[in-house]
Formats: structure tokens, sequence, C-alpha cells
């Protein structure tokens, strides 16, 4: 079971999203449908549905990891070297990554969870433009927006 987990993550996570989009676009287009689940419910999901992710993406990787040779439980114990360049916004990161498991620690940092920081971040920002653009000129679709902006 856990082999066809693994060989079928990809299909499995599109699966998962498709259901959480068919959802939200039924909720936008028919509210009475779904009139249970507010749009910060469904918010809340996805950011659940993506942190769940990247701890099964992690845990994932240390299991194939320990069960694959000798060279990758090697890297699991390893630390990260002291030469491998950080970028500086990791640079208060290095004496953590110096310890044991450090190059493991880094290796999924940069392949799972950097994407998805990455995300909400400018999931976070979008959101707040929006907001500030809805507050000061009443709406990104605004009429009066159009007529005074060309």
């Amino acid at each position: 079971m856990l082999n066809f987990i693994f060989l079928h993550l990809n299909t499995i996570v599109i699966a998962i999203w498709m259901v959480v989009y068919c959802a939200i676009v039924l909720r936008y287009l028919k509210p009475t449908v779904l009139h249970n689940f507010s749009y910060w419910w469904l918010v809340g999901v996805t950011i659940l549905l993506h942190l769940s992710y990247g701890a099964l993406v992690t845990w994932g990787q240390y299991h194939v990891w320990s069960t694959s040779s000798d060279i990758t439980r090697f890297l699991l114990s390893a630390p990260l070297p002291p030469d491998a360049p950080l970028p500086y916004l990791l640079a208060w990161s290095r004496t953590y990554l110096e310890q044991h498991s450090g190059y493991f620690m880094y290796y999924i940092f940069g392949r799972v969870w950097l994407n998805i920081i990455i995300l909400f971040v400018i999931s976070g920002s979008l959101y707040v433009v929006l907001k500030l653009w809805s507050h000061f000129r009443g709406g990104f679709l605004n009429n009066t927006c159009i007529t005074t902006c060309r």
C-alpha cells in the first residue's frame, strides 16, 4: 500500500485538489448548495492540505532514504558541510544544519517546504493587495474605477 501511495502521490494530490477546486467553484456559483462552508473554512482546508502534503513528502523521503541503501542512510544522518552555500535569509540556520540530519533538513526544505512557504507568502500578499484595493477603490472590478483609471 505504501509503495502505491509513493508511486501515485502526484495523481492522488491532483485528485484531492480537483475536489477542493470543484467545491470552491460550486460554493461561488451556487452558494445555496454549500452554504455551510464559508470561504475561510475553504482557505483553512487548503492550508491544511499544503501542510499535510509537505509533511507526507518529508516523511516519505525519510522513509525511502532510510530503507534504500547505505549512501542514503548516511545522508540522513550527515550534517550539512560547513562550506555548503546558504542563502542570506537562511544564514541563521547554519548551526542547526551542521548537526545530525542537517543535510536531510536542508534537502527537504529546498525541495518541499520552500515552495510551500513561497506559495503562502505570494497568496497572502495578493490577498492584502486585493483587500487594500477593495478598501480604497471600492472593488477590483468596480465601474467607477474602470472609468476613472483610464
